[in-house]
């Protein structure tokens, strides 16, 4: 039976780094997601059965049900950064805005990787000092942990999460350029511009793909139609400012895209269950 191993931190995330980290393991699974800075020398993973090559300045992210272990390893300098899923909700607002976080948290992960290919993505060479840095002043924090380190390390892991996805780029050659960046060019054009309306076909052209190939890897990716995401998003902003404000039904729905109140309440019923009204009312019961 696989191990799966829990979140067990009494911080905001979970760091492994050091010498325990360098020798072949058994396959494994975590209960959180984990991103691996690979800061020194060379490692070969083995990700759900398929081996992968990692060297200095790659960067991935291991979702939870990823199964994997260290094959082997030269002159390694590894960090994993362990988070929950709801670890990222301070940031997300402003993560999605950006194609690299969809292309390295969202997207890459969900690629078939080729048997001993290198990982696709990479942090910009002229960015990695910085990032090397980051990653040092996390450990330092989780070592010594003086008064007041958890808020010191959650501050560093938000600007670690805004660095790589400003600054992370398919290495060349890599499968990423063709199947994953066009994908997360254009969830970032929904992201920034769900007000406005989108067509598939203006966003299949941003991709660069065609518009059947477009809809198919999309769909292989998000399990949802590009049509079917920019309306859940559109719902899920509709959501907040039925959370947090008193505006009316009516404008909410202009406000998130919608064209018609009457149409935003039957997609919002949907994809919610219940009504904006009766999903307001809710917030309100004690």
């Amino acid at each position: 039976m696989i191990p799966r191993y829990p979140f067990d931190s009494q911080g905001p995330v979970s760091l492994s780094w050091g010498q325990a980290l360098n020798t072949p393991h058994q396959p494994h699974r975590h209960a959180f997601d984990e991103i691996v800075l690979v800061l020194e020398g060379l490692v070969v993973q083995d990700i759900n059965g398929v081996r992968v090559v990692a060297e200095e300045g790659d960067v991935f992210v291991l979702k939870g049900d990823d199964v994997h272990g260290l094959v082997a390893c030269t002159d390694l300098s590894v960090l994993n950064v362990g988070y929950l899923e709801s670890s990222l909700a301070p940031y997300r607002d402003g993560l999605q805005r950006l194609a690299g976080f969809h292309a390295l948290f969202k997207l890459e992960p969900r690629l078939t990787r080729t048997p001993g290919a290198r990982i696709g993505m990479q942090v910009t060479p002229s960015v990695w000092p910085q990032v090397k840095d980051l990653a040092h002043r996390m450990i330092t924090e989780d070592e010594v942990r003086h008064a007041g380190w958890e808020v010191a390390l959650q501050a560093l892991f938000g600007e670690l999460l805004v660095t790589l996805s400003r600054w992370v780029q398919p290495r060349t050659g890599s499968p990423v350029l063709t199947s994953v960046l066009p994908l997360a060019s254009t969830v970032e054009a929904m992201e920034r511009q769900y007000r406005q309306p989108l067509r598939l076909q203006t966003l299949a052209q941003l991709s660069g793909q065609s518009v059947s190939t477009y809809l198919h890897n999309f769909k292989k990716c998000f399990g949802l139609s590009p049509m079917q995401y920019l309306l859940h998003l559109r719902v899920r902003k509709a959501c907040r400012l039925l959370a947090q404000t008193d505006v009316s039904v009516t404008q909410i729905a202009f406000e998130t895209g919608f064209q018609d109140s009457n149409y935003f309440s039957r997609a919002f019923a949907k994809v919610v269950g219940i009504s904006p009204r009766a999903y307001r009312r809710s917030l309100a019961s004690p």
